[in-house]
């Protein structure tokens, strides 16, 4: 495989991350006057017509099964997945989603390699090591400056049950990847889900107004669309190429992202200390990613007490 093939999915996967980033604190000024489910229903129904157009001309018919698949898979993203998000955005500090997103990776690896049977280096398991301590130094303690109160905490399972999701939602998907562009995939990966989200948002319409919506709120609804239009598309674009246990390193681009939109959309200045985690973070990317030479074919010396762990693993 050339570098070039090698390096693109990469990079997709970083502006996707990057994107879903500075989204978070992008939703928070959206829902303060747009109703949940009405904002997830406009975001994601907008950006599937935008797709449209791009996954017709790429369209490739698929099996009954892989089309259940990934219709089951869009369900799980968008009517699970974003409305736990967004609701629970409306109860805790995005931070906290930031805190409870740091599992995901490690979580999606572990399923990755029992059930789609792919296997992790020992440099992706570094990466990933690494990439979660500069995560962790960068979120510090976010208790310490949350809001106090059962809302939090409701806030909180929301975001836990959200990042369950989205891990089932891409183990779903990727075995089906390979088998369709990566405009067909985001479409499908959009718009069977928001199909379950209209109906509910229809519920909200009663007893509000689009006179209601402030215009912070409606350049956030616009900056929305655009954002996960193009996320979806790149992150579906890498995980068609990467394995689905090694792109989860990628979700701890998204807590320097939140920190960075916080910086310049809501003037909350970084702690001295983001420095450093976003500079772990990027270590970790390059250890699992570029640093470290592909491992020849012959076999892993099997260390001591841990030669079965990498056996497992490589």
């Amino acid at each position: 495989m050339s570098k070039q093939k090698v390096l693109l999915p990469v990079i997709a996967l970083i502006i996707a991350h990057i994107l879903w980033g500075i989204n978070f604190p992008i939703i928070k000024l959206g829902v303060a006057t747009i109703p949940v489910l009405i904002f997830i229903a406009v975001r994601f129904f907008a950006a599937s017509l935008i797709l449209l157009p791009f996954a017709i001309k790429s369209w490739k018919p698929l099996k009954q099964k892989d089309l259940l698949i990934m219709i089951l898979a869009s369900i799980m993203w968008i009517a699970f997945t974003a409305v736990t998000l967004n609701t629970g955005l409306k109860y805790a500090p995005s931070i906290n989603a930031g805190v409870i997103n740091l599992l995901g990776p490690l979580i999606l690896a572990f399923f990755s390699v029992e059930f789609l049977k792919e296997r992790m280096s020992f440099k992706a398991i570094l990466g990933a090591l690494v990439a979660f301590a500069g995560a962790a130094v960068i979120i510090g303690k976010p208790w310490e400056i949350s809001l106090e109160g059962e809302s939090v905490m409701l806030g909180n399972i929301l975001f836990f049950a959200s990042m369950l999701g989205a891990v089932i939602s891409t183990l779903l998907a990727k075995p089906v990847m390979k088998k369709m562009s990566s405009y067909q995939a985001a479409f499908m990966f959009l718009f069977p889900g928001v199909l379950c989200v209209i109906p509910l948002a229809l519920t909200q319409i009663d007893g509000w107004s689009i006179s209601d919506v402030s215009k912070t709120s409606f350049l956030a609804l616009i900056y929305s669309i655009f954002a996960i239009t193009l996320a979806n598309l790149f992150y579906m674009y890498g995980l068609k190429y990467k394995p689905a246990s090694s792109i989860g390193i990628f979700t701890y681009l998204e807590s320097v992202s939140i920190f960075v939109a916080a910086w310049f959309i809501l003037g909350e200045r970084p702690s001295a200390t983001f420095a450093l985690g976003a500079a772990l973070v990027f270590v970790g990317i390059y250890l699992a990613e570029f640093h470290l030479p592909r491992k020849s074919k012959r076999k892993a010396t099997r260390h001591k007490w841990y030669g079965h762990f990498i056996a497992k693993f490589h």
